[in-house]
């Protein structure tokens, strides 16, 4: 499939063209970079354990939980790129987040957090209501957005990670998460760089391919997004079992491997 066809296909418009392969590789470093930065002034955002998995039991990181909260961080930050190319799906998705993980933060006693999430999703929502022709994040911001949504997330878990653990706070993003990863095991499966882009190979675009209209999309994906950040505060508020809500995050990933 050539570059944009699948956005072309329903008329759902990139709001810019897919980055070229040396400028895509200047944008993953400089993520890179400012994960690293980021981590190096706040260690304490190490994932320190990914939860309980069913006939596993919790899985420690140990020496590297550094290293996987650099992975979680570029994740989030591409996810809310690729996301960004539908109008209005980037702006919704990221509200989302920063909804659920608010309340998140709030129920694990999270001040900081919970004041980054509610300025983020109080700027947000006036973006919604007072851009209507076109409202979408744009390269850099939607970069930010990402970044700020792993940042609170990895926070939460660092405060109460018995209250909020891991795969909670990734329910609450399982959607942009599902995403990424979905594309990644993709390309890979097919031999191509896990980083290539145009290729259709985000949950946003499967859609599209199986004959889904760009608004119905945009509807399915933002009361998704809703219903998994509602999900995660139910799961953190009853004590659901980490070991249930990974198998529910597997689910989700073999189930965007597929599409």
């Amino acid at each position: 499939m050539r570059s944009n066809e699948t956005y072309l296909h329903r008329s759902a418009s990139p709001a810019r063209p897919a980055s070229k392969p040396a400028t895509f590789k200047w944008l993953l470093l400089a993520q890179i970079a400012v994960a690293d930065l980021v981590l190096w002034f706040f260690p304490g955002l190490a994932i320190d354990s990914f939860g309980s998995f069913p006939g596993v039991g919790e899985l420690r990181t140990g020496v590297l939980g550094l290293f996987f909260s650099m992975l979680f961080i570029l994740a989030m930050m591409n996810s809310v790129v690729s996301i960004d190319r539908f109008e209005r799906l980037g702006v919704r998705t990221a509200l989302a987040g920063f909804l659920a993980l608010g309340s998140l933060a709030f129920v694990a006693g999270a001040t900081v957090s919970l004041a980054l999430a509610s300025c983020a999703a109080v700027g947000l929502a006036l973006l919604l209501r007072f851009r209507k022709a076109s409202c979408r994040l744009g390269r850099y911001p939607a970069m930010l957005a990402g970044l700020l949504l792993a940042v609170v997330a990895l926070d939460i878990v660092s405060v109460s990670p018995d209250g909020v653990s891991l795969p909670v706070a990734a329910l609450a993003l399982a959607l942009p998460l599902v995403g990424v990863a979905g594309a990644f095991a993709k390309r890979l499966s097919h031999g191509r760089s896990p980083f290539s882009t145009g290729d259709g190979a985000h949950l946003q675009d499967a859609l599209l391919l199986k004959g889904m209209s760009a608004p119905a999309v945009r509807r399915l994906m933002t009361v998704l997004g809703a219903f998994f950040g509602v999900l995660a505060v139910a799961a953190a508020l009853f004590g659901v079992p980490d070991a249930l809500l990974s198998t529910v995050l597997a689910a989700l990933f073999v189930l965007s491997v597929l599409l």
